[in-house]
């Protein structure tokens, strides 16, 4: 679906690089954050949570995310639970497996590896949790770069970005974060309706993909 605004002349057969944010875009992460969370917080008093009050506030790093997500709670608690909260979370991840991708991520991924596209990650996660996630959904090996463990997601673009012509390169993402970055350095983007995108975000992106094949429609 092409949105309104969209150079069409930034997607017709140029691109080489692209850039994929992992939680939200390639991984249902939030199903091993919830699980994780109402295993550990409630050993601290604090309240249960619903998957979709963990999808909201994905994307944003280590402590911001349980700040945001616990607004109410002193910070000290916070920092105490996350460090559990993380290593659970990536045990459940493990158990998950390539079921940590969403449907469809794997093969998309794997074909634009064949066909010689150059394949990246821009993620705020920890490098820990990034490899986790990678390595559990068996697809670490089909990417160029991996860059993480940043709360900077602009200036993490545009490294990876550096030498490059910018109508060479996309980003696809489903959050704020994912947009600004890519538009603060100019190059096109892509939000993952298949992912945690919102509705109401939609039109922060260039275009919006319903399925990850959709991607091609952009190359």
């Amino acid at each position: 679906m092409i949105l309104k605004g969209m150079d069409i002349n930034m997607t017709a057969g140029t691109k080489k690089h692209i850039i994929f944010d992992m939680d939200g875009t390639l991984s249902d992460t939030a199903k091993a954050t919830t699980f994780a969370l109402n295993e550990i917080a409630p050993q601290y008093g604090l309240p249960e949570v619903q998957n979709s009050e963990v999808r909201s506030v994905m994307g944003f790093a280590d402590p911001e995310f349980f700040y945001r997500l616990y607004p109410q709670h002193p910070h000290e608690i916070l920092n105490e639970v996350r460090y559990k909260v993380n290593y659970l979370e990536d045990s459940r991840i493990e158990v998950f497996g390539k079921d940590i991708l969403f449907p469809g991520i794997a093969l998309l991924l794997t074909g634009l590896s064949d066909k010689g596209y150059n394949l990246y990650i821009a993620s705020t996660g920890s490098s820990g949790h990034v490899d986790t996630t990678l390595e559990s959904g068996e697809i670490k090996h089909l990417f160029t770069g991996i860059y993480c463990n940043e709360t900077d997601k602009i200036n993490m673009v545009r490294e990876i970005i550096t030498g490059c012509a910018k109508e060479e390169c996309v980003m696809v993402g489903d959050m704020i974060k994912d947009s600004e970055a890519a538009k603060a350095n100019g190059i096109l983007v892509l939000g993952a309706a298949f992912g945690y995108l919102t509705l109401e975000n939609h039109s922060l992106f260039d275009a919006v993909l319903d399925e990850p094949n959709d991607l091609y429609e952009y190359l």
